[in-house]
């Protein structure tokens, strides 16, 4: 039940855009236009009641997301969210004056208000719901994090494969641990751990009570353009064993359990089913 900040780009119109100013790339961030339709679920009681997470949501300032974006921007002249004084800015940023093409390094900075603006309101919704959130932030760690310190949703939220530095994960955690931070804040380990030096730092130095298992998939699996798989999460937790320096069922026992602190409409439904053990998430 989210906006995910990524967007699949829209099919080509058909007239052909000016070659210089088509989009490459098969993705864009996402739009104050998109978010509506998200809005009015979340308005809706009879889907908001049957939602465990509100998520992925969050912010992505991958470069080739924002350059998508703001090419597509500049092939409609206005439009996506972004008023005509933006476009127009954006536009001198890119192509300057028609001698030149250098690029201002401010030119992404109306779509990353969006972006924000768009995971503001899924932050404030998950406060008036009562619902977790579940947050991607990729190259946006520390914005991410930042953003959630200062709305402090009370409900909680993950971290979903956090590529951000470790200093910025630490701090959370510490912020947390100082009650400066009021909500659970967690952050998962996918498969990938096994070979992303970046993962494997904060892993180490992020206490065993923030951490949960990723279960995410086709993508994060162990060796490079492999298929992920549920699966492997396996995998994950064993490398956090190794990394923590404990055993493995210490680590199933104690992520499961933040699990089920962060998601505690998940629990309640497993274990109306009868289906809660130790073992559920890994």
């Amino acid at each position: 039940m989210p906006l995910h900040p990524v967007q699949p780009m829209p099919l080509p119109p058909a007239q052909p855009w000016p070659a210089d100013r088509h989009p490459t790339a098969s993705a864009r961030s996402a739009t104050l236009d998109d978010l509506q339709p998200v809005l009015d679920l979340l308005a809706d009681p009879a889907v908001t009641s049957r939602i465990a997470a509100i998520g992925e949501c969050g912010l992505d300032f991958s470069p080739h997301v924002l350059e998508a974006s703001l090419s597509l921007s500049l092939s409609r002249g206005t439009g996506d969210g972004q008023p005509a004084a933006a476009t127009t800015a954006a536009t001198t940023a890119v192509t300057g004056s028609t001698s030149s093409k250098k690029k201002d390094p401010a030119r992404h900075d109306h779509i990353k208000a969006v972006q924000r603006q768009i995971f503001q309101a899924h932050i404030d919704a998950s406060q008036r719901l009562h619902i977790p959130l579940n947050v991607h932030s990729r190259s946006a760690g520390h914005h991410a994090l930042s953003q959630l310190a200062a709305s402090q949703p009370h409900q909680g939220a993950l971290l979903h494969a956090f590529d951000g530095k470790p200093s910025y994960a630490v701090q959370a955690a510490a912020m947390q641990a100082l009650h400066d931070f009021p909500s659970r804040l967690m952050f998962s380990v996918a498969p990938i751990v096994v070979r992303d030096a970046g993962m494997q730092a904060w892993v180490k130095m992020v206490p065993l009570d923030a951490l949960v298992i990723e279960t995410d998939a086709p993508a994060l699996a162990s060796v490079k353009g492999a298929r992920n798989s549920v699966r492997n999460a396996s995998e994950a937790v064993a490398a956090v064993a190794d990394i923590k320096g404990v055993d493995v069922g210490t680590v199933r026992q104690v992520t499961t359990e933040n699990a089920a602190r962060l998601f505690p409409a998940v629990r309640a439904y497993l274990e109306s089913h009868h289906s809660w053990t130790s073992d559920t998430f890994t």
